[in-house]
């Protein structure tokens, strides 16, 4: 069923692992204040999360090394960083591919105190995003309907050759 104005974005149900990128944030308020480029139309599903390492040890991630996401109840995915580089004084942008069985990639931008990123899973047709909500002070990650993506009022959404 794909999202409209007046429903709510469930919950994704993500699975816990100390090896994680991220777990489930404890006792936040599910009231959410989308970014510009998102609204409950957009976005599928989504769950606050809290990073399980510091941003200093996830800015200094070096190429080889894996990351393991859980982005839904049944859907654990692992990348390998293939580049870290400065971007500004104080923020990296990480890149990785995701592992087989699936195909895909990862981008994360991480700061001192913060990071937002995209996780588009090819195979599965699966986009998420990560981000920080400054009403809560959580970080979430939001599934998007890909669909509703770049769609103007009264036109057809885009078509990728």
């Amino acid at each position: 069923m794909t999202p409209n104005e007046s429903e709510e974005p469930s919950e994704l149900a993500i699975q816990s692992a100390d090896s994680l990128l991220f777990s489930q944030a404890e006792s936040v308020e599910r009231a959410i204040q989308w970014q510009a480029d998102m609204n409950d139309s957009l976005v599928v599903a989504y769950m606050f999360v809290d990073p399980m390492s510091s941003f200093e040890t996830i800015r200094s991630y070096s190429a080889g090394t894996l990351i393991h996401l859980s982005l839904d109840k049944n859907l654990l995915v692992t990348a390998r960083i293939y580049r870290n580089q400065p971007i500004g004084e104080h923020t990296r942008s990480i890149t990785a591919t995701v592992q087989t069985p699936n195909d895909g990639n990862v981008t994360l931008s991480v700061d001192q105190d913060r990071m937002t990123g995209i996780v588009n899973l090819y195979t599965l047709d699966r986009l998420f995003y990560i981000r920080y909500d400054l009403a809560t002070n959580h970080h979430y990650i939001a599934e998007i309907d890909r669909d509703r993506l770049d769609i103007q009022e009264g036109s057809p959404p885009l078509q990728m050759n």
